[in-house]
């Protein structure tokens, strides 16, 4: 199986209707980031992981 390549668009232009998206950020400080992708969504004005694992500031997102 070959991998699809993912798409992802800025996080300004993500739907905020609770649709349930891929989310793509940086975990880590400085020089030491690393790209995380994790499925989430919009709720109450701000992005959460689901499973819920709390809130996150994604960069982009894509749809799933």
């Amino acid at each position: 199986m070959t991998g699809l390549k993912i798409e992802w668009q800025p996080i300004a232009t993500a739907p905020r209707d609770l649709t349930m998206v891929r989310l793509r950020l940086e975990k880590g400080v400085g020089n030491n980031r690393e790209p995380i992708e994790t499925t989430g969504q919009h709720v109450s004005g701000a992005w959460a992981e689901v499973p819920n694992r709390g809130l996150m500031h994604p960069t982009h997102w894509a749809p799933l």
